[in-house]
C-alpha cells in the first residue's frame, strides 16, 4: 500500500485508488438527472411503427440502426417519455456476462429512436458530468469487472438494479478535463470506426471479385464481355471450365472426436479443429483444444492446406484451411484433401463462393447436417490449372488487404483500452498531451 508520504506530487489516495488531487469520488446517483427502464410494448421486425432499441442494438461500436425493432400504437405521452435525446446513455443492465454493463451514447442517429426494454437510459446532470465522458467511464468500469461484481446472478442471466448503479462511487474530474478526456477517446473510437468501414468495403470488394472471377475467369472487368460463357447447373462460367463434384477434386474426410474420458489424448501440440475455430481468415492458426500424439493416432489426420467446411448447425458452409503439417477435426467438419492437380487455395475459394448453397443439402432435421455422401456430391466450378493459380493469387491478395485492416483495428482497440485506463486513473493527464486547438478549447 502506498504510504501518504510516498504519494506522487498532485495525487491523493482515495477509496478507489490513487487519483489526481482535484478529482472527486462520489456516488453516481446525485449526479444523474435521469435513470429509467425502457418500453415494454410489443415489438416487431417489419418496420411498422417507430424504431425502438433492444440489447442487440448496442455494441462497443455504437448503435446499430439495422438491429432495432419497431413499436406501434403508442400515445404521444409514451413517445415523448421514451424518445432519446442526444447525450442519453443506454446501459445494458440485464443480460449474460459478455453484454452486461455495455453502454453507448446516443448521438442523434437514427433521428427518431425510442428507449426499449432491458436497457437503462441514463442522463447525467450536465453540471457534474459530460455525457461522453460518463459513457467512457462506464466502459472503463466494465473492463475493470465492476459491473459483473454488482450483478445479481440468476440461471443464464445477470442483472444490476438501479439502486446499485446510483450507489456506485465513481471518479469525477472537473468538467473541462472530462471534456478533453472524452475528446481524446472519441478521436480514437472514430479511428476504429473508420477502420471498420475500410474492412467492410474491402470485404465487399472481395465478394465482387469472387463473383467476377468464378463467372468470367481471371480477366479484367472491361474484357468480361469477350469471354465465351456456357450455362451450367451452378451458373454461367467460361466455356473451357467444367462442373466437378467435391469428391472428384479430393479425398473427403469427416472428422472424429477422440474419447474425452482418455485424458492422454488431449493437451498436446496438435490442433484439434472444431467449428468455433474456423474464423473469417483463410487459415486456422489456433484452436481451443489440442491433441497429443496418442490423440492424433486415433484421429483422422489432415495435412497442411486441407480445406475445412463446417457441415452442421447454423454455420454450415463456414470454410477454412489447415495451417499445421498435421492436425485433426471433429465430426462437425468435412475436410477435403485436394488432389495434386487442384490448387488448394483455389478449392478453398471455390467452396467459399458456393457455400450459400450447402445448407440446401442438409434436409429438414432439427439440427441440419450435410453428411459426407451429400457433401462429396456438392458441385463446384473447375478451372484450368493456370486459371486456378491466378484466381487463388488474386483472392489471396484481397484476403491480405482485409487482414491488414483487421490487424490495424486490433492494434487500435488495444491502444484504446490502454489509453482509457491511463486517462481514467489520471496516470496520463490531458494537460500533458499535445491536443489540437479544437479539442483543447
Amino acid at each position: 500500500m502506498t504510504a501518504i508520504n510516498d504519494l506522487p506530487p498532485g495525487f491523493k489516495m482515495t477509496e478507489i485508488g490513487l487519483l489526481p488531487e482535484e478529482w472527486e469520488v462520489e456516488p453516481l446517483g446525485p449526479n444523474l438527472s435521469l435513470i429509467r427502464n425502457g418500453l415494454t410494448s410489443s415489438q416487431n421486425r417489419e418496420g411498422k411503427g417507430i424504431p425502438v432499441t433492444r440489447i442487440e442494438t448496442i455494441s462497443d461500436d455504437g448503435i446499430d440502426a439495422m438491429r432495432v425493432r419497431f413499436v406501434e400504437g403508442l400515445t404521444e405521452g409514451q413517445i415523448s417519455r421514451n424518445r432519446l435525446i442526444c447525450g442519453d446513455i443506454l446501459f445494458s443492465h440485464i443480460n449474460s456476462e459478455p453484454q452486461i454493463g455495455r453502454s453507448v451514447m446516443y448521438q442523434g442517429e437514427p433521428p427518431v429512436l425510442l428507449h426499449g426494454m432491458n436497457l437503462l437510459r441514463i442522463r447525467p446532470d450536465e453540471s457534474k458530468y459530460d455525457s461522453a465522458f460518463l459513457n467512457f467511464l462506464f466502459q472503463h468500469l466494465r473492463l475493470q469487472g465492476v459491473f459483473i461484481s454488482l450483478a445479481a446472478r440468476a440461471v443464464g442471466q445477470s442483472s444490476i438494479n438501479q439502486g446499485k448503479i446510483k450507489a456506485l462511487r465513481a471518479l469525477r474530474p472537473p468538467l473541462p478535463e472530462q471534456r478533453c478526456i472524452a475528446a481524446v477517446l472519441t478521436a480514437m473510437r472514430r479511428a476504429i470506426e473508420a477502420t471498420n468501414k475500410v474492412i467492410a468495403a474491402t470485404k465487399e470488394l472481395k465478394k465482387s471479385l469472387m463473383r467476377h472471377l468464378f463467372t468470367y475467369g481471371p480477366v479484367p472487368y472491361d474484357q468480361a464481355d469477350q469471354v465465351p460463357l456456357k450455362e451450367t447447373q451452378i451458373g454461367p462460367m467460361p466455356e473451357g471450365w467444367e462442373v466437378a463434384t467435391v469428391g472428384q477434386l479430393g479425398k473427403v474426410v469427416t472428422g472424429t472426436t477422440p474419447r474425452t474420458a482418455v485424458s492422454e489424448y488431449y493437451g498436446g501440440s496438435y490442433m484439434f479443429i472444431t467449428p468455433g475455430d474456423v474464423s473469417e481468415g483463410r487459415y486456422v492458426s489456433r484452436t481451443e483444444k489440442s491433441l497429443s500424439e496418442a490423440g492424433l493416432r486415433v484421429s483422422r489426420v489432415l495435412p497442411r492446406d486441407t480445406v475445412l467446411v463446417v457441415c452442421i448447425g447454423a454455420t454450415i458452409g463456414k470454410t477454412g484451411m489447415t495451417l499445421a503439417e498435421r492436425s485433426a477435426s471433429n465430426q462437425q467438419i468435412n475436410a477435403i484433401i485436394p488432389d495434386q492437380e487442384v490448387v488448394p487455395a483455389y478449392l478453398y475459394y471455390a467452396v467459399t463462393h458456393r457455400s450459400r448453397d450447402l445448407p440446401s443439402l442438409a434436409g429438414r432435421a432439427a439440427v441440419p447436417i450435410v453428411n459426407k455422401a451429400n457433401f462429396s456430391e456438392f458441385t463446384l466450378p473447375l478451372a484450368g490449372s493456370a486459371d486456378q493459380q491466378e484466381i487463388a493469387l488474386t483472392l489471396a491478395a484481397a484476403d491480405e488487404m482485409v487482414k491488414v485492416q483487421r490487424d490495424r483495428k486490433s492494434a487500435l482497440e488495444s491502444l484504446f483500452k490502454t489509453m482509457l485506463h491511463l486517462l481514467m486513473t489520471g496516470q496520463v493527464r490531458v494537460k500533458d498531451l499535445e491536443l489540437p486547438v479544437e479539442v483543447a478549447a
